[in-house]
């Protein structure tokens, strides 16, 4: 399984890393400068400074409806790799917005992923917010129509509301297919007893679709227990296969310890 989609938010600010591109960090920020200039002519970018020692960042509108409305973006270049961020604000609000993104960015340990908020090539080590989320993205290298997704989010109160077993019963039902129960059961995954369900969906004039998936409700408050939800879709010919990447996917799965910063 190779990664195909990644994004991550702390803090309500976005983070990701990437590779270090061939043409270097300085020529690529100059491209990523170009990209935003070319969304309104030029007009939208409204500021471009250092944000930190080796951070480049800029402020530049994303909305021409709203003016008040936004965006921070910075990259600070690592040794292999470069480190983004980019967080929403309003007119108005930059000092505040620049010190917590400049906070994050300190905080950034590359190449430790053992604690903390882990991201790629390395972790956020800032104390954990109440606002965390990551959404992953998983396809098969060799087989197409396999796919796995991790998503976690921390939470209010714990979130006994999801269904997606009924979810599944109304999408057959409302276009004339039927579903099948493969499983519907508790099992633990990473110390967590979340449940489990397969099911089979069968619509008219569709092939038929395995779906997949493992919940955990999540500890209010609590980023070492957030929400997770786990899915895995393949086609109906691919039982077999799904049900062996699924159950390495989730065996594999293990909690990181908190940042003791």
């Amino acid at each position: 399984m190779v990664v195909s989609g990644r994004t991550q938010s702390i803090y309500r600010t976005e983070v990701s890393t990437d590779v270090l591109p061939p043409d270097g960090a300085e020529e690529s920020w100059k491209q990523r400068l170009s990209a935003i200039r070319a969304l309104s002519g030029g007009e939208a970018v409204r500021r471009t400074f250092d944000l930190a020692p080796g951070a480049h960042a800029v402020w530049y509108g994303n909305n021409p409806r709203v003016p008040s409305s936004i965006v921070l973006e910075a990259v600070r270049p690592m040794s292999d790799h470069l480190f983004k961020l980019v967080r929403r604000s309003e007119t108005g609000k930059e000092s505040l917005a620049e010190k917590l993104v400049r906070d994050i960015l300190d905080s950034y340990a590359p190449h430790q992923t053992s604690s903390g908020f882990c991201i790629g090539y390395g972790a956020i080590t800032i104390e954990p917010a109440q606002r965390e989320s990551v959404s992953i993205t998983l396809k098969h290298q060799t087989l197409p129509g396999i796919e796995t997704s991790i998503e976690t989010a921390t939470v209010d109160r714990p979130d006994d509301e999801s269904s997606p077993l009924e979810e599944a019963n109304v999408f057959a039902k409302s276009y004339g297919g039927k579903m099948q129960v493969l499983r519907d059961k508790k099992r633990a995954v990473a110390g967590l007893m979340g449940h489990e369900i397969r099911i089979v969906l069968a619509v008219p004039g569709q092939p038929e679709t395995l779906r997949f998936n493992w919940h955990y409700a999540g500890t209010a408050g609590d980023a070492s227990r957030p929400k997770i939800d786990v899915a895995g879709t393949a086609t109906g010919t691919q039982r077999a296969e799904l049900e062996a990447v699924w159950d390495k996917l989730l065996d594999s799965l293990q909690p990181v310890p908190l940042s003791k910063r």
